[in-house]
């Protein structure tokens, strides 16, 4: 039977309520479409309560549990599902290369149990055992160029979690198979989702004679035909989320996401429900919301790595280290920029601080500290710029009486680097950072001056690998604490 395109698939389910449901499902594509589409399929299999106690994932593509309990009779009445969740079924050992760069790329966006089942299935693929990457990953070829730096935490979760298959990976798909093509127990149902399939496997071919295979994936190509069918599911993720929020979004505003985004649902979806914050009340969102929230996906990834260490997250800032390092970034280059991030946010602490009003309290939404916070923010930069005027004001009177005579000069602004709100009329960047201030302590940070500071000195005057001196910078400031937080 063809497959079901997922634009076809809402009518599938209405049909297959009345009359039956397939007993094998295999749903591929764009991940965010597929795990819809599963969210789908589950809840008109095991509509009400029934989900709780009748759906059983099966983790780390266990197939031989998951027919374990296929070929086992339910002791609760009603429907079975078992269900194998972004699956590797369906990988072959061409597909290793680009598999291991799935893995990177899954840890990078903080997934780190997708980036060990990746991984498991790059370790299968390759004939190399679990063992040998964790004793000794740099022996490996395909390892080697990256130093094990950002395996540790993917081999570690795969071993406490017994990830790593035992079995080869053919031998699951012929023994799923044979399964499949034998049937399974009345009433109990096998779904599996995936995001690429290879059509011409045996497995394939027993699954669209079988059962039902749900297509959802999306053209990347440039053509008229692809770009339509792209912009029709982002306008259909868009109105997803709109109408949840009750909200609508300018044409302009729309056309700007998508050039600034491209087609990235998952990007997409949480940069618009970013706007639908921002715009608090106000039910219409414009172009100067996207244009003020919003920064392009392919920024300087510079940036990202300073975003990663305010937000303290080790993992993305040690990848980002890597990568920017192998793209010619020089390692002072991001001390400099973490020095001046951090600097931002003691700026920002030290305002919370020790301001008379505590105006700002944590968690606070973002209308609220425009309304309440701002304003008390502008008074605070101004009394500092007329602190800082009056400072040089008093430094350069020693030098009238002196009777030096200097060229006259158009009056300068003092220094704004201490500026918390350099721009007020875009006051969305400052609420992040008043955002991200909550992550540290007012002693964290002032720490974090010092360590910034000794590794610069480090750089400049030792012959320290100035790479592990950044990834250390890194695991110092990022570091948990288990003392109460405070201010």
């Amino acid at each position: 039977m063809p497959e079901i395109r997922y634009t076809e698939f809402e009518k599938h389910i209405v049909e297959a309520k009345a009359s039956s449901f397939s007993p094998i499902y295999l749903i591929h594509g764009e991940e965010v479409l597929y795990k819809k589409a599963f969210n789908t399929l589950i809840a008109a299999l095991l509509p009400g309560d029934s989900k709780q106690l009748n759906h059983e994932p099966v983790e780390n593509d266990n197939v031989a549990e998951a027919l374990g309990r296929l070929n086992t009779f339910s002791l609760i009445s009603g429907r079975k599902v078992i269900s194998l969740s972004d699956s590797r079924i369906f990988d072959s050992t061409q597909d290793a290369s680009a598999i291991l760069e799935k893995a990177k790329d899954a840890y990078g966006q903080k997934k780190v149990k997708k980036a060990a089942q990746y991984f498991s299935s790059f370790l299968v693929l390759s004939n190399i055992k679990l063992e040998e990457a964790q004793n000794d990953p740099g022996s490996i070829p395909e390892l080697k160029a990256d130093g094990g730096k950002w395996l540790n935490e993917v081999i570690a979760y795969c071993v406490q979690n017994g990830v790593a298959s035992s079995k080869a990976g053919g031998d699951q798909a012929l023994e799923l198979q044979k399964n499949i093509e034998a049937g399974f127990c009345e009433d109990n149902y096998l779904i599996i989702t995936t995001d690429l399939i290879d059509r011409r496997r045996v497995l394939y071919k027993s699954m669209e004679k079988h059962g039902k295979i749900i297509d959802c994936s999306v053209p990347k190509g440039n053509r008229y035909a692809d770009k339509k069918q792209q912009e029709a599911i982002i306008r259909e993720q868009m109105q997803a989320v709109l109408s949840k929020a009750r909200k609508t979004i300018d044409p302009a505003a729309f056309k700007m996401m998508v050039e600034m985004i491209g087609f990235d649902l998952r990007t997409f979806s949480a940069n618009l429900e970013k706007l639908v914050s921002f715009t608090g009340a106000r039910n219409r969102i414009t172009g100067d919301d996207v244009s003020n929230v919003l920064k392009k996906t392919r920024q300087e990834p510079i940036y990202e790595l300073t975003g990663a260490l305010t937000d303290k997250n080790t993992a993305d800032a040690l990848v980002l280290i890597n990568s920017l390092a192998n793209t010619g970034f020089h390692p002072l280059q991001m001390i400099q920029a973490m020095i001046g991030q951090i600097r931002k946010l003691l700026v920002v602490k030290e305002f919370v601080t020790f301001s008379k009003n505590r105006v700002w309290v944590g968690g606070m939404p973002y209308q609220s500290f425009n309304n309440n916070v701002l304003p008390a923010v502008i008074k605070y930069d101004e009394k500092l710029l007329n602190q800082l005027q009056a400072w040089k004001g008093e430094e350069e009177e020693p030098e009238k009486q002196k009777g030096v005579k200097k060229k006259k000069k158009k009056p300068q602004k003092p220094s704004s680097d201490l500026l918390i709100a350099k721009n007020p009329r875009n006051p969305y960047p400052v609420y992040q950072m008043f955002v991200k201030s909550e992550k540290f302590t007012l002693k964290e940070l002032q720490e974090a001056v010092k360590i910034l500071g000794n590794a610069d000195i480090q750089m400049k005057s030792t012959g320290k690998d100035q790479r592990q001196i950044v990834e250390e910078v890194v695991l110092r400031i990022c570091k948990p604490v288990s003392r109460r937080r405070g201010r």
